[in-house]
């Protein structure tokens, strides 16, 4: 889930699977978050949902890392011309 906004004290999450937004309050979050964080919900004891980040920096820098190594084979390639 993706935080959209916060608004009052109440967090609007964003599913992928869903057009529907999830609303929770802010306490439920994790101590440091801001707009765009990726959470994942646990189920925690009774009907509790428990926020936790998700590995947003890890799929940032995979990211980073695939488009670096297209553009250096792009450059490889270009040069053996």
């Amino acid at each position: 889930m993706v935080l959209e906004e916060i608004e009052d004290h109440v967090a609007r999450l964003v599913p992928e699977l869903s057009d529907e937004p999830l609303y929770v309050p802010v306490t439920t979050l994790p101590d440091s978050f801001e707009i765009g964080d990726v959470f994942r919900a646990e189920k925690g004891q009774g009907s509790k949902i428990c926020l936790k980040r998700d590995l947003k920096e890890n799929e940032a820098t995979r990211s980073k890392r695939k488009r670096l190594l297209s553009k250096s084979q792009n450059e490889k390639g270009e040069n053996a011309d």
